[in-house]
């Protein structure tokens, strides 16, 4: 049964393409970020519930398989529930905002692979280290530094919406749609 749908799918797109009707698949992939993430820069002192957003479109050619341009939409991270590691310390005190990651470029490997690259940038954070006994309080500087993300491509030949929940805090959300002449 499996097998006919597919083959069933494979005509119509054919059909589809033979037409003029699609020459491309058009992507919205929309990636959401939420994790406990160290926000004080190698310091795990520093912690906090992070949220962050980016938004992905292009289109990929169904002949040639190319893909591109990317159209890049960053959103602000957000921070939330600020925490030390040790649960006996205060929590931290950043003086700005952390930035899980600001997307700069995208590429394509041909092969089913894009590279997000970017920035992540750590405010400065004053932290309580060596909880037990003595409390020293420390500041941590600020930092920015490169910052690499993958995400995989799904294979499809017409509309879908596909998710796809990672174990790194990640959770891409994928809405493809047909494009014509």
């Amino acid at each position: 049964m499996r097998s006919t749908l597919r083959l069933l799918s494979l005509v119509l797109t054919s059909l589809h393409l033979n037409a003029g009707l699609a020459q491309a698949i058009h992507f919205k992939v929309t990636g959401d970020y939420l994790a406990q993430t160290v926000i004080a820069h190698e310091e795990t002192g520093g912690q906090a519930t992070v949220k962050d957003r980016l938004i992905l479109e292009f289109d990929k050619d169904i002949k040639s398989g190319k893909v591109g341009p990317v159209r890049i939409q960053n959103f602000p991270s957000e921070s939330r529930d600020f925490r030390n590691v040790e649960r006996s310390c205060p929590p931290p005190s950043p003086k700005g905002s952390y930035e899980h990651i600001e997307v700069t470029s995208v590429t394509y490997d041909g092969y089913g692979t894009f590279d997000l690259k970017g920035t992540r940038s750590y405010p400065e954070v004053q932290v309580t280290a060596f909880c037990q006994g003595s409390w020293v309080k420390k500041t941590v500087p600020a930092k920015q530094i490169a910052a690499v993300e993958h995400l995989a491509m799904i294979e499809v030949d017409g509309p879908t919406v596909f998710n796809v929940k990672l174990d790194d805090g990640w959770t891409w959300n994928y809405v493809t749609t047909r494009v014509g002449k």
